[in-house]
């Protein structure tokens, strides 16, 4: 990946370069970006130019036997280590049947996931590799085998780059195994952090890596490149960035032509049976046995969304409409339901669905939790204020 492919970041990009051309390159560094900041393609971009042989003035060439390699992430001094579950039997494209259980092991799929979707999300991962209700970690093997690769001898490069995704979901005893290395890594060895959430990291990881904050890129940038991507107008493309938030895997699916409004429907089939459960509840029966089969992952996606509509409902009913993030669908679809809440249920809506991400995260029983909360979320809709 060139770092001209990256949407803006400039400054950012200067001081990574800068700093490969000063042979100032600090061995651990944790770049952290919400969400779509990308932080991830920023990681793989700085890895290339350092091992790129032929870099010019402000990226690499993009052509080198290395570049080349960096292209489809099959480099053989790039490693990568993130989230997996373990699969038992899975079958290989070549025919074959082979367990899944770490980094290496799923490097194949996480190759497509990537080419498929730069942008890509810890959930969106998990559904890709379908993880169903598995929670996916990385577990003490991926730190031990990290290591052991790390101290070999470099095959083409002059550096060794490991790159961590995701290291909110590294188990302590991982993490714990990875200080020394970190503190003393072998000789021109690099590790990068791409993290979300660094309140989610140990103390004595963050203390051992340098900080790299990366924000979004601004709105002017954004819009500039759904324009000519897409071929939107600029207020179309306005209209977009503002409701994903700047967002680039946001912006990306409501961009896309391709985009479908299935969680829309579901979500306003879902609060109709609730607030007419007492006519529904055949239906509501139905659809909370569907909804306890999909996999806890999507179970989450589900309640986040609900989250996220909820509070524009929020939003649509007591703020200037210019702050809403709804598409033209959300509109139209919840703009009555904005009516329901108000200062009676507003507290309660926010908790109860709160307190379901919570419980899913804690492998709740679905079926119990989603009929439960259908009816606490009918109750409040009913609430006027």
């Amino acid at each position: 990946m060139l770092f001209k492919e990256i949407i803006g970041h400039k400054e950012i990009k200067n001081r990574l370069i800068k700093s490969v051309n000063e042979n100032r390159i600090s061995h651990a560094q944790l770049f952290l970006g919400s969400e779509g900041a990308g932080s991830l393609q920023l990681a793989i971009a700085y890895s290339q130019y350092i091992c790129c042989s032929n870099k010019i003035d402000n990226d690499s060439c993009g052509k080198c036997s290395s570049c080349i390699k960096y292209n489809k992430l099959a480099h053989p001094d790039l490693h990568f280590v993130f989230p997996v579950v373990t699969k038992k039997n899975y079958d290989m494209p070549n025919g074959d049947t082979r367990d899944l259980v770490s980094s290496d092991d799923y490097m194949f799929l996480f190759r497509e996931a990537f080419m498929e979707n730069h942008h890509l999300n810890l959930n969106q991962w998990f559904s890709f590799i379908e993880a169903e209700n598995k929670q996916g970690i990385i577990g003490v093997d991926e730190s031990s085998e990290l290591i052991r690769k790390l101290n070999l001898m470099t095959y083409e490069s002059d550096y060794k780059i490991a790159i961590i995704w995701m290291p909110e979901k590294m188990r302590v005893e991982a993490a714990n195994h990875l200080l020394k290395v970190l503190e003393e890594p072998p000789h021109n060895t690099l590790f990068l952090l791409v993290a979300e959430n660094s309140d989610q990291i140990i103390n004595t990881i963050l203390s051992r890596t340098q900080l790299v904050k990366i924000d979004k890129p601004t709105d002017e940038e954004l819009i500039e490149a759904v324009m000519m991507k897409y071929n939107y107008t600029n207020q179309q493309a306005g209209y977009i960035v503002h409701l994903a938030d700047r967002n680039q895997n946001e912006i990306q699916t409501l961009a896309h032509p391709d985009s479908d409004d299935d969680s829309t429907n579901e979500l306003l089939k879902w609060w109709r049976m609730c607030y007419n459960v007492n006519k529904e509840m055949g239906n509501l029966l139905a659809w909370v046995d569907v909804q306890s089969k999909i996999g806890r992952e999507k179970q989450k996606n589900f309640i986040l969304y609900s989250m996220h509509i909820f509070r524009e409902c929020l939003m649509l009913r007591y703020a200037d409409k210019s702050a809403v993030r709804m598409n033209t669908l959300e509109m139209d679809s919840f703009n009555k339901f904005s009516m329901m809440i108000n200062e009676a249920n507003c507290y309660d809506f926010a908790k109860e669905l709160n307190t379901a991400y919570m419980h899913i995260e804690r492998n709740a029983n679905p079926k119990i939790l989603f009929l439960d909360l259908s009816f606490k979320l009918g109750r409040l809709l009913r609430k006027t204020g």
